[in-house]
């Protein structure tokens, strides 16, 4: 019985220390995102705009902006857009109509996420509201092609039968190609059993390489995807799957 006291004691005790410790606050502030809305394309260079409203049933405190990449796959340790804004608000209820800045130049282009919410004094946080953007680069938006010769790419799976798979695919692109990468997922088990970097096309326009790798011991059904990007980081992807015996 004691023991049972002691438990709502302490349950009763962390429940005053929560609220005295917001000052006994607990309603979270409201935020009404007017700009930007839904999802976006847009060019390095081009501006971006923040509009939306706040209210608090006691005091506003600040509201945050973050970009951060999207991207299947990171090929570019430089020139990936990753921001965090904070920005002060003052008493119950606002609006902030900012000109955030211009998507950087130098940003590379592929998928990004927009999120922003606001909170106020005693810590309590809105819902926040997150949409996607697509960045582009302004000078080179032609994503690079791929050609398989070998395998051929089929409706049907192709039957590997040798000891090692390979590939022979040509990558072109109108201004120059970048890196590249090769995953093969088991589609049953739904995991990754090779991830392999590709380096070679880097610099030319065109070019034919050959990649070699040990087929999977595990028989199965496994997904090909080739992902190649070129210099500003547009991507094409080109799946298929093989059948390993």
């Amino acid at each position: 019985m004691y023991r049972r006291y002691f438990l709502i004691l302490i349950a009763c005790f962390g429940g005053c220390f929560v609220a005295c410790s917001n000052g006994g606050d607990t309603t979270p502030p409201y935020m009404s995102l007017k700009l930007p809305l839904g999802d976006m394309n847009l060019q390095t260079g081009d501006s971006l705009f923040y509009l939306a409203s706040f209210s608090d049933n006691k005091h506003l405190g600040e509201f945050i902006i973050k970009v951060e990449p999207n991207f299947e796959f990171q090929f570019f340790e430089e020139g990936v857009w990753d921001t965090l804004i904070n920005k002060s608000l003052s008493g119950q209820s606002t609006v902030a109509d900012i000109k955030l800045g211009s998507v950087p130049a130098h940003a590379v282009a592929g998928k990004y996420y927009f999120t922003t919410y606001c909170m106020d004094l005693s810590n309590n946080r809105s819902e926040e509201a997150s949409f996607e953007m697509q960045i582009q680069n302004a000078t080179d938006q032609t994503a690079p092609t791929i050609d398989f010769i070998a395998p051929l790419p089929m409706g049907e799976p192709i039957t590997i039968l040798t000891p090692n798979v390979v590939y022979i695919v040509t990558g072109t692109d109108d201004v120059l190609l970048g890196k590249a990468i090769l995953k093969l997922f088991h589609l049953e088990k739904d995991s990754t059993v090779y991830q392999v970097p590709v380096s070679d096309f880097i610099g030319a326009q065109e070019k034919t390489i050959a990649i070699t790798f040990p087929a999977p011991k595990e028989s199965g059904v496994y997904r090909s995807r080739f992902i190649v990007a070129d210099a500003v980081n547009n991507q094409t992807t080109t799946e298929f799957d093989l059948r390993i015996r």
